[in-house]
């Protein structure tokens, strides 16, 4: 849910509610002005009908009438050239007539004869015109005002609402609007004390780190020293579940490291087939492995453990007894294995948040992508080095 979304169609609801206010008033005013240009054209023709037919007064000069017999044919008209087509009794109309307009009324006399009678609205008709200018330039304006002062303020507020985050999150201080205040001092409390837990949680992963890793060493080195004097496979299975077990280890110090911003990058040109084909022998018979010479500047150390995490999620989240099939090229290295299940929003778990994180000390990024086949599905991995 977005609120500047929501903001922006409070805005358009108000420009629409603005706009319909306007049509309506230009409606309203047309309506009163026919209203009133009825009243007077009622108001003529009976004073016509008066002079006309009962005072007999022969000098009147309205702007147009014409008399017709019951059967609807023309026995006087004041203007020979302006005789409207017969309209309905008692109903007002507009009768275009050159460049002018007429309103027309037609009654049925004392007589039994049909008087239509007219006046000359042009003027009034121009009047409408420009009011109806007028209020579609005001409308259009006060749009323009709304919509220009809305859009400043909305981006105010945001900015300001940003700057009081990025100022909770950096730890200082920055006044803001009374409203969000409470909200920034809570937000604040919240940093800190997450801070807080986050920097224990990494001192504890560091120093368990360093206790595991002592006793895996002198393991290690004892196992090689029975090997000498001993030959037998379970050693050897041992010995790749004792190395895996501290790569492990030396992963999650890394990573704590480089957390608390302790970790001191080695970078150096590196032989990333050498690097990679030292893991070779850990993974037995189920890789299938097409290298190329590839040497760029890298951290080894944080390379042999983005290629062993990478290698790790393959298998754990792999078909079963399956193969994995490993490239690796000029600029990227891809893995692909098959999988029961699409990849999900936690695809990889912590093994590839991990390797994520690693990645981008170094400047690497990865690229995970599926392609369903029939029940299961192909997953393809892509670590681009540049």
């Amino acid at each position: 849910m977005s609120l500047k979304r929501h903001l922006y169609a409070l805005l358009g609801f108000l420009n629409l509610f603005s706009g319909v206010f306007f049509l309506l008033l230009f409606f309203g005013t047309q309506k009163l002005l026919y209203i009133a240009l009825d009243r007077h054209l009622l108001e003529d023709v009976a004073s016509f009908q008066r002079r006309y037919f009962e005072d007999g007064d022969g000098s009147l000069q309205p702007h147009f009438y014409v008399i017709r017999n019951p059967s609807g044919l023309v026995i006087e008209a004041n203007n020979p050239d302006l005789i409207p087509p017969p309209t309905p009794e008692q109903k007002p109309i507009n009768y275009n007539h050159g460049e002018k307009t007429y309103r027309v009324l037609t009654i049925r006399t004392n007589q039994d004869l049909s008087l239509q009678y007219g006046i000359d609205i042009t003027q009034e008709l121009e009047l409408l015109r420009l009011i109806a200018i007028l209020l579609f330039a005001g409308w259009l304006t006060l749009t323009i005002i709304i919509t220009s002062g809305y859009i400043l303020f909305v981006r105010k507020v945001f900015g300001q609402f940003q700057r009081a985050v990025d100022s909770a999150l950096e730890g200082r201080e920055e006044n803001t609007y009374r409203e969000i205040e409470p909200l920034v001092k809570s937000l604040s409390q919240t940093i800190f004390q997450l801070k807080g837990v986050s920097s224990h949680q990494r001192d504890l992963l560091m120093a368990l780190s360093h206790s595991i890793k002592t006793p895996i060493s002198r393991m290690l080195l004892q196992l090689e020293q029975i090997s000498r004097k001993v030959r037998d496979r379970r050693l050897e299975t041992i010995r790749r579940e004792l190395y895996m077990l501290e790569r492990k280890v030396n992963t999650f110090l890394t990573i704590s490291k480089l957390e608390a911003g302790l970790y001191t990058d080695e970078k150096t040109i590196c032989n990333l087939k050498e690097i990679f084909g030292s893991l070779l022998g850990l993974y037995g018979s189920r890789l299938e492995v097409e290298l190329e010479e590839v040497q760029l500047e890298c951290d080894p150390n944080i390379a042999l453990e983005v290629f062993g995490l990478l290698l790790d999620n393959a298998f754990r989240h792999g078909l079963e007894n399956s193969t994995v099939y490993v490239r690796l090229k000029t600029h990227s290295l891809f893995i692909e294995n098959l999988s029961q299940k699409p990849l999900g929003v936690k695809s990889g778990g912590v093994g590839l948040y991990i390797a994520k994180r690693l990645c981008e000390s170094q400047g690497w990024k990865i690229l995970m992508e599926q392609e369903a086949l029939e029940d299961i599905y192909m997953i393809r991995t892509t670590l681009t080095f540049r």
